[in-house]
């Protein structure tokens, strides 16, 4: 995740580690169908910017998609 002004990050309840220019990461481990989203400096859950599924609109969670599962 890039944030450059965010002193922490945060997704689905896990810390992410600076990674240096602004860049946070890590490792989740969610589920095909959960949700999620990035918390920065605590603040409330925000959507995922690259997100390929946004079923509850575009400021909703977004929800981690298998594209393996489809055809």
């Amino acid at each position: 995740m890039w944030a450059p002004n965010a002193a922490t990050v945060g997704a689905a309840g896990h810390r992410l580690e600076p990674d240096g220019a602004g860049m946070f990461a890590g490792r989740i481990g969610l589920e095909a169908g959960e949700d999620y989203g990035f918390e920065l400096d605590g603040g409330p859950a925000l959507p995922d910017p690259c997100s390929r599924w946004q079923p509850h609109g575009l400021r909703g969670p977004s929800r981690v998609l298998d594209p393996a599962r489809f055809t």
